[in-house]
């Protein structure tokens, strides 16, 4: 049987802290289940945490850069400026908004 080397976890949680605390927490689990699979098995876990409930919203510098809405463009990632300069963070805009000024994505990663 084919093993995995690595697993990726995607989950939405709130404040950064808490969510360090809930993925060690969570670590806990994955190893449990790997070394009932086989004997040592410990693959490298990665969290990608999304938080959507935060008060960030980006503006295009370009005016004539938007959607319909006035939005900046889906698919837009911010990753410097505004981002820590030494965790692998960034926001992310997923999709086009209908009416309203849209609350991007901040997406972060842990590693453990």
């Amino acid at each position: 049987m084919a093993i995995m080397k690595s697993i990726i976890c995607a989950r939405d949680k709130g404040v950064k802290f808490e969510v360090h605390w809930s993925a060690e927490d969570q670590l806990i689990f994955f190893h449990q289940a790997c070394v009932s699979i086989e004997d040592g098995y410990l693959p490298k876990v990665t969290f990608v945490v999304v938080q959507k409930r935060h008060h960030t919203r980006l503006f295009p510098v370009n005016p004539k850069e938007t959607d319909r809405s006035g939005n900046i463009m889906p698919g837009t990632v911010v990753d410097t400026s505004i981002c820590h300069p030494r965790e692998f963070d960034f926001y992310l805009n997923s999709h086009a908004g209908i009416q309203v000024i849209l609350a991007m994505s901040f997406n972060f990663y842990l590693n453990l």
